[in-house]
């Protein structure tokens, strides 16, 4: 698992254990995340948003993945 995303599961399995659960599952599966990450942004601010898009920039997330992100609706 890529160290970026190892160190987003064991923050969110600290704060979040059910959200760790769905998370590990769909990624133990192979599931589309996106329907779990819209639905994260959807209750985000905008600022929010941006903070969490520069948060990963800053972890190496590809530019691609943040635009994708960025851009769902």
């Amino acid at each position: 698992m890529h160290p970026f995303i190892s160190m987003l599961m064991q923050k969110l399995q600290g704060n979040n254990p059910d959200g760790y659960k769905k998370a590990n599952d769909l990624l133990r599966t192979g599931g589309d995340p996106e329907p779990m990450i819209r639905q994260v942004m959807d209750g985000m601010s905008p600022e929010q948003k941006q903070f969490i898009l520069n948060q990963a920039k800053t972890y190496g997330c590809p530019n691609n993945v943040l635009s994708r992100i960025q851009n769902m609706k």
